[in-house]
């Protein structure tokens, strides 16, 4: 600021927290030093997954130890072609041009870009979802969030709009994911965009492992996951609810459900106080369409959830 010159003053119109009633930040510094440290170490830690994840598909896979094997390396250049947010043609250059990648991905040849794509489009996406559970084991015994996000999907439908680039159909899928309090995904599944979110919850849940510690371990929520079904699936895993109310609502009867509404009832700014943790999940869909995209170029529904299951398993490995 010039000397002489006045501060600017803010809007006066604009609603202010009552809890910050003068509209002063208060962000946390960022650590630029660990964040340059993280992106020193990613090539290493790439290295370092690749050859873990490659025992842990055999293990899963019963593979024994040294064999090749075809779906072994569809996984490992999976996750080298989204780490490097390539296409298949691309991909097979670059696989080409750097013969210790290939080697890294067991690939005992180098492919076009048609078999790259069929290799890649057998995965089973239960051993991605596996892969991911196993990465971030040791986060499930901490607080988790569940929500979902939508990506977009690249259809053409004339000629000309591909040339061009111009997409001539606006669709998108929809990534559900739950998200440990460390950042990191336990779960994550994929569906049509217009498909609901309140069933997926219990699906996710029955890919990680239930809690059995003593002290209490929340499962954060918004209002799309509320129901009573929902609760008690939550609460047979070992964990407490805390979901978003919908307007209106009051407890009934001795379930998971109402325990909700009356923990809610009685500790209104405990619960909400908890609930605001829910936000938190959002930097996870943030980051992980800033590091690898927002868009997903493949046809099928099997062939793009095999690309958001590898995203998944990429973001794990680098946090």
């Amino acid at each position: 600021m010039k000397n002489g010159e006045k501060p600017k003053e803010g809007n006066p119109n604009r609603p202010r927290s009552k809890n910050n009633p003068n509209g002063v930040r208060k962000d946390p510094p960022y650590d630029y030093k660990k964040y340059e440290q993280n992106r020193k170490e990613e090539p290493t830690k790439y290295t370092n997954y690749m050859k873990i994840i490659a025992k842990k598909i055999r293990k899963l896979l019963n593979i024994p130890k040294g064999q090749y094997d075809i779906r072994v390396c569809a996984v490992l250049v999976l996750i080298v072609k989204i780490r490097r947010k390539l296409d298949y043609r691309s991909l097979s250059g670059y696989f080409k041009e750097n013969s210790d990648e290939a080697k890294r991905c067991e690939l005992r040849r180098l492919y076009g870009k048609s078999r790259l794509q069929q290799i890649v489009a057998e995965i089973d996406a239960n051993v991605l979802q596996k892969i991911i559970v196993w990465i971030a084991n040791t986060d499930a015994n901490k607080e988790i969030h569940i929500d979902s996000s939508g990506f977009g999907l690249k259809i053409y439908t004339e000629w000309k709009h591909a040339k061009y680039g111009k997409m001539s159909v606006h669709k998108y899928i929809k990534l559900h994911l739950i998200r440990a309090r460390g950042g990191r995904i336990l779960a994550c599944s994929i569906t049509e965009g217009e498909e609901s979110d309140s069933p997926q919850l219990r699906e996710l849940l029955k890919q990680i492992p239930d809690y059995t510690g003593d002290d209490d371990v929340y499962f954060l929520g918004d209002a799309a996951y509320n129901g009573k079904e929902n609760c008690k699936a939550i609460k047979k895993s070992g964990r407490i609810p805390i979901i978003t109310p919908k307007k209106g609502q009051s407890p009934k009867g001795f379930n998971a459900w109402s325990d909700m509404l009356r923990f809610l009832a009685n500790h209104l700014c405990t619960y909400y106080g908890i609930l605001r943790r829910q936000n938190n999940i959002e930097n996870t869909f943030s980051s992980l369409k800033a590091r690898f995209g927002t868009m997903v170029s493949t046809k099928s529904l099997k062939t793009q959830t095999i690309d958001l299951l590898g995203m998944a398993i990429c973001f794990n490995i680098i946090h």
